[in-house]
């Protein structure tokens, strides 16, 4: 497993805060860095917090290596605020990135509804990417994930499978070229793969649509019901657009996936 950093447009990453980012802005504090505190330092994360009696004593955490400055006992009200989430805009969390000072502003201001934009995915500890051309494809994968029409992470991909025998990177081109509208380039990986790896639901339901984009529409809508059989219970299978896809493969207009 490899960790990832991403970056938006107009965010740098130390003001990134999303719902689910406790380790993450733990890892930016010098309380992690330099003196090694951690989550389990201050409270169980499996507990919920009104259960776990540590949480009463989170100040003598603090006081393991700092002086106290104020009378008052609630460290965490100044150096870890409470922060409205980026990407879950109606929830308020506490930030766990700990600070000399909070950031200034309002930072439980309401936030407008939004669509999040990647620029660029890296990793985010460097020394724990293989070297050479599998670390690349790792990022190239990850890229496609968060960029499915990233050209030059489709390109990279596309030039470098035969560095490990793994289906996964495979996959994830045909899911690429499946969003770029490559049909032909989708066909043309699935006809690579092994007879057993073919029998994948998703495989199936892939070149289905493939099919139906290039033209062959009886042999498309056969791979689409081969899938739905194998696998209904699959939301990706059952969705609104697959059958306004079909519909559309038969009639030329209205719905399209």
């Amino acid at each position: 497993m490899l960790h990832v950093d991403v970056d938006e447009p107009g965010r740098p990453r130390e003001q990134r805060f999303e719902i689910n980012h406790h380790a993450y802005r733990l890892r930016q504090s010098a309380c992690f860095i330099k003196g090694g505190i951690t989550c389990i330092s201050c409270h169980d994360p499996h507990q919920p917090l009104k259960k776990d009696p540590r949480l009463a004593n989170v100040v003598s955490v603090c006081l393991g290596c700092h002086q106290r400055h104020t009378e008052s006992n609630d460290c965490v009200r100044c150096h870890m605020p409470s922060r409205r989430t980026q990407d879950v805009v109606h929830v308020v969390m506490t930030d766990h990135r700990i600070q000399r000072r909070p950031p200034p502003g309002d930072l439980t201001a309401p936030l407008a509804e939004h669509e999040s934009q990647v620029d660029d995915v890296e990793f985010l500890d460097r020394a724990e990417v293989p070297e050479g051309a599998i670390g690349e494809l790792h990022r190239a994968v990850t890229v496609l994930r968060s960029m499915p029409r990233n050209d030059a992470a489709t390109q990279y991909l596309a030039r470098h499978l035969d560095v490990t025998p793994s289906l996964v990177p495979r996959f994830d081109l045909i899911a690429a070229y499946l969003a770029q509208q490559k049909y032909r380039a989708v066909l043309d990986v699935i006809g690579t793969l092994g007879d057993e790896a073919k029998k994948d639901p998703r495989l199936r339901d892939w070149r289905g649509i493939a099919q139906v984009g290039v033209g062959a529409t009886g042999d498309g809508l056969a791979d689409l019901q081969a899938a739905v059989d194998a696998d209904p219970d699959l939301p990706n299978f059952n969705s609104i657009s697959r059958p306004c896809f079909i519909a559309s493969a038969e009639t030329k207009k209205r719905c399209r996936i």
